[in-house]
């Protein structure tokens, strides 16, 4: 009876000893945790005030502008267009054409469904004042004191389409060369020209008919000098400037603007040009 009695008080106090010690050791075990925790979060915070300190004023100012935490900032003045200046002067003659008022109201007329009306006697210098392509106020005649008040232009796309020309040429495709190069225009859509006092041209033409081509007269303005400016845009990381220049001389000698140029005509030769100076800059990339 003792001995059970023994056996029975000794696995009570064992049962108690080995509570206390789960107990204990849960508990020591979770104070050492929280203590690993806070230790752990004290270095992390403490990196972050480091880091912190390490931004310059450039990066912090932009991170209040944007709001974000970014390790890396974007330089909003990287450009990757660049700038080029070109004078050109023609060569050759220039010979301007358009649609005039008269064949416009025409052609509105026709898709109206107006009865056509006939033609009368043609007004010479009137058709010979719509071919010009004019900034401001068009003149009333062919004298020389309206022609000096005169600001003549022309399409900024003309120029632009001759460039494309002489990039498929040197085998760019059109697509490629229109995303990367641009062409300013002075005044809505036209480049402003510096002419001398156009003369009227008075030449034989053969137009296509029903019955074939009617010969006709034309009778259009003809400019003996003339020269521009073209401000290019252009993204230097698509094309150098180098090649650009290369395009527009290119251009001048073997596409032209106006009528009877060469990339138009077989035996056209007006409207080509040279390149008198050409002036950029290049762009920092970031």
């Amino acid at each position: 009876m003792i001995r059970t009695a023994r056996k029975g008080t000794g696995e009570a106090t064992r049962r108690k000893t080995k509570k206390k010690t789960r107990s204990t050791f849960v508990r020591g075990g979770t104070k050492k945790a929280t203590k690993k925790k806070t230790a752990k979060a004290k270095v992390s915070t403490n990196g972050k005030v480091k880091k912190e300190k390490a931004l310059t004023k450039k990066e912090s100012t932009a991170r209040q502008i944007l709001g974000m935490k970014r390790e890396k900032i974007i330089n909003p003045n990287a450009n990757s267009w660049g700038h080029i200046v070109i004078k050109i002067e023609g060569d050759s003659g220039f010979m301007p054409k358009q649609f005039s008022k008269k064949v416009q109201d025409e052609l509105d007329e026709k898709a109206q469904g107006a009865p056509k009306k006939k033609r009368g006697p043609k007004d010479i210098v009137a058709d010979c004042i719509d071919c010009f392509h004019v900034i401001g106020r068009r003149p009333t005649s062919m004298s020389k004191t309206e022609l000096k008040k005169t600001q003549f232009g022309f399409p900024v796309t003309a120029f632009k389409h001759a460039m494309e020309k002489a990039a498929v040429g040197c085998g760019w495709k059109s697509t490629e060369f229109r995303q990367c190069v641009r062409l300013e225009a002075d005044d809505g859509y036209m480049v402003k020209l510096k002419t001398s006092i156009p003369r009227m041209d008075v030449r034989p033409v053969r137009l296509n008919g029903p019955r074939g081509k009617v010969p006709d007269i034309r009778h259009r303005p003809f400019f003996e000098k003339w020269s521009t400016t073209l401000r290019i845009q252009y993204n230097a990381r698509l094309v150098t400037a180098q090649q650009v220049v290369v395009f527009c001389d290119d251009a001048g000698s073997t596409g032209g603007i106006g009528e009877l140029r060469p990339g138009k005509s077989s035996a056209g030769m007006m409207g080509t040009w040279k390149i008198v100076s050409a002036i950029g800059d290049v762009p920092k990339f970031a």
